[in-house]
């Protein structure tokens, strides 16, 4: 003997589940619509194990509600979606209690977006916004160099952290990084200057720092010249002759020798940094290693009896 369905009990059916789908968000808030963020880029630590866990924990308690919904009768189920107290089996305080503190720790244990790595998709940057600007300063240079927003994290909030102490990986990673580029950024009375996006360039290049795939792009394009392939370098190279080198170096020893009072043999001289200086002044950019590696090479082309006097 078999029973057909109504369509009056399928009606409600549906209306059940819709009710229990409602109530499994009222009880998990936030949680129940939770997804473990996924990372953009690998720039930097990542702990990626934290986040596995809190997922698999908010799974366990969605099913244990789910379950106790599932178990709960008609009336019941009417009765708690409109949060009335005259229950047929469930008690107000039972159903609000059930789970509560588990619940309530795992809203605690959800960690920021920094927990995850820098890769983290709620600090990620708007590199065509970003790499319109002029110039940056330190702080913006450093946050877009791994793809996050300067705005987001913001060299207070950075600050702040590091006075707390107990630095997660990440941050640990930034601070150390931005301790970089402070030894390769000019001082200013205030703190540092800002730079031009093709000094940036340049001096990622020159210490083969890993940068942001779309920022280091964006700064390709805006210095006007595309980094050529390593047979193209080879071909300009070969395509200048050595006479036409020694050339250009005489001018490079004689410049510095005379207006810099470069010395080769002096253990320390103020002449490359402010040859540096002197570069920039025009709107151009070197780095001090570059600057020492074409001073040295000039040198060989001058008399060693230049600097007899100086020794």
């Amino acid at each position: 003997m078999s029973f057909d369905v109504t369509e009056e009990e399928k009606l409600f059916a549906d209306v059940r589940r819709g009710m229990i789908e409602e109530l499994l968000r009222r009880k998990l808030g936030q949680l129940a619509s939770w997804k473990k963020p996924t990372l953009l880029h690998s720039i930097g630590p990542t702990d990626l194990d934290v986040f596995d866990r809190i997922e698999a924990e908010r799974d366990r308690l969605r099913a244990l509600v789910r379950s106790k919904l599932d178990s709960m009768s008609n009336r019941d189920i009417v009765h708690v979606a409109g949060q009335r107290d005259d229950f047929e089996k469930v008690s107000a305080e039972e159903w609000q209690g059930f789970l509560l503190k588990e619940i309530l720790q795992l809203h605690r244990n959800v960690p920021n977006a920094l927990r995850l790595g820098l890769g983290h998709p709620d600090l990620a940057a708007d590199i065509e916004y970003w790499g319109q600007m002029a110039h940056y300063t330190l702080h913006e240079a450093l946050m877009l160099s791994v793809g996050n927003d300067p705005e987001v994290i913001t060299e207070k909030s950075l600050d702040q952290m590091v006075r707390r102490g107990s630095l997660l990986p990440s941050v640990e990673f930034l601070v150390k990084r931005r301790e970089l580029f402070r030894r390769s950024f000019r001082r200013s009375p205030v703190g540092f200057y800002s730079v031009r996006p093709d000094w940036l360039l340049d001096w990622f290049n020159s210490i083969s720092l890993e940068v942001h795939s779309d920022f280091k792009e964006v700064l390709v394009k805006r210095s006007g010249s595309p980094m050529p392939h390593a047979k193209e370098a080879a071909a300009v190279a070969e395509a200048f002759t050595t006479q036409e080198r020694d050339s250009l170096l005489k001018l490079v020893a004689a410049m510095a020798c005379e207006q810099y009072s470069y010395n080769p043999l002096a253990e320390r001289s103020p002449a490359v940094s402010n040859i540096r200086s002197d570069i920039e002044q025009i709107g151009a950019s070197m780095d001090a290693k570059t600057i020492r590696k074409w001073l040295k090479e000039a040198a060989t082309l001058v008399d060693p009896k230049y600097w007899a006097d100086d020794v």
